[in-house]
């Protein structure tokens, strides 16, 4: 993986517009895996103790009592910063909430770090903006979805009418006693027979019907 991606929380910028931030809410955090880092691990910090911390990927999840974890959203690491951001906050929070520490500059404290994502996921401010990105997403898989599903019921509205107007003519032919089949109904016969020369004459005033027929 780069040092950098597209969702890398440091590089969102401090305003953006409606269409990136429907492009930052696709793209999801940015939570990478140690195998998919340069040097298979999260750079290590070395502190004045001698120790050296760095960042582990269980804090993408919460764990819940006698529950499986759960997936902390919000949560973003940046490969170019080392360090973690709310992105929640960041593209959705209120301005108190856009300067705390974490979603303004980022922490790196790795030494404190689960105090520091569990004081934070309590906060006011932070449940606010977690609910406003949730509601956001899913008006944004609706409108994405919704191109789809209109034109899936014009689809279904238009076969009806196609079927209707089949039906239509079988019966018409039916109250005349006429013979549906022709001798030749081929495409390239010159008389299919009543029913395919009605079909195909009011085909001509019906566009789904030419295109279907």
């Amino acid at each position: 993986m780069p040092k950098t991606s597209n969702n890398d929380p440091a590089l969102i910028p401090e305003n953006v517009s409606s269409n990136q931030l429907s492009y930052f809410v696709e793209l999801g955090p940015c939570q990478p895996n140690p195998l998919e880092l340069e040097d298979k691990v999260f750079p290590k910090t070395f502190e004045k103790n001698g120790k050296f911390r760095s960042f582990h990927a269980s804090y993408y999840y919460k764990t819940v009592l006698n529950q499986a974890p759960c997936k902390r959203w919000w949560l973003s690491y940046s490969l170019s910063k080392n360090k973690i951001f709310c992105i929640s906050c960041k593209l959705f929070g209120l301005p108190k909430a856009k300067k705390t520490n974490i979603v303004s500059n980022g922490s790196g404290d790795w030494k404190n770090i689960s105090r520091i994502i569990e004081n934070h996921e309590i906060l006011p401010d932070h449940l606010h903006s977690e609910i406003s990105r949730s509601l956001f997403s899913k008006n944004l898989r609706l409108d994405l979805k919704l191109p789809l599903v209109l034109s899936a019921n014009r689809q279904v509205a238009e076969n009806r009418q196609v079927v209707k107007i089949i039906i239509d003519a079988i019966i018409y032919t039916a109250r005349q006693n006429i013979a549906l089949r022709g001798h030749d109904e081929s495409r390239k016969s010159l008389n299919k027979g009543i029913f395919l020369e009605l079909v195909d004459l009011l085909a001509n005033y019906h566009a789904p019907l030419q295109m279907m027929y």
